[in-house]
């Protein structure tokens, strides 16, 4: 565990107004960027993220630095508030291969330089279900290990493994119909 991410658990711990203000300084930009990408709107994002700390600042007693680094049990409570929050409104998903291309809004700014092989590809990872945008998120944005995204998902490091490399297909499939 960083010094830093050691020094803000202990302020937590202590119940320390500081340590709950640097918490939200440090990680509060991550968490907000990955809620935003597995729920695809600023308002559940906002919503995930809020309940993410407070479940986080709730539970503070429970982390474990022997077990995971700080931002990754952070991201697991994360990835859990999102999956329920989900959950809750019951978005049902649609097989990525039934949802044209243009059916989605582009992950970018509304920059009209960007390559169109980029837009395809952020469309593409819009149209996978919330846990499969989770992975992603982890493995490409923030560079966890397989391990660190099993344990934020839940599931062995070979079951995670397996499971980014189908995502990889599908992608890798549309995108090959796509400029076929």
């Amino acid at each position: 565990m960083k010094k830093s991410a050691e020094h803000i658990v202990s302020l937590i711990k202590a119940g320390e107004n500081k340590g709950f203000r640097l918490a939200i300084d440090t990680y509060w930009a991550q968490i907000r960027a990955f809620a935003l990408d597995v729920t695809g709107n600023d308002y559940d994002a906002d919503e995930v993220t809020d309940d993410t700390f407070i479940r986080a600042f709730s539970s503070i007693s429970k982390f474990d630095p022997q077990k995971s680094a700080f931002t990754t049990w952070l991201m697991r409570i994360a990835h859990n508030t999102a999956i329920s929050h989900l959950r809750k409104r019951r978005t049902e998903t649609v097989p990525l291969e039934c949802v044209p291309p243009d059916a989605i809004v582009s992950l970018s700014s509304h920059d009209n330089t960007e390559d169109p092989r980029i837009s395809f590809l952020k469309n593409a990872i819009a149209r996978l279900d919330h846990e499969d945008r989770s992975i992603i998120h982890q493995f490409y944005y923030e560079e966890y290990s397989i391990e660190d995204i099993a344990y934020v998902i839940g599931k062995t490091p070979g079951a995670t493994a397996t499971r980014l490399h189908r995502i990889r297909q599908r992608l890798k499939s549309l995108i090959e119909n796509h400029y076929d």
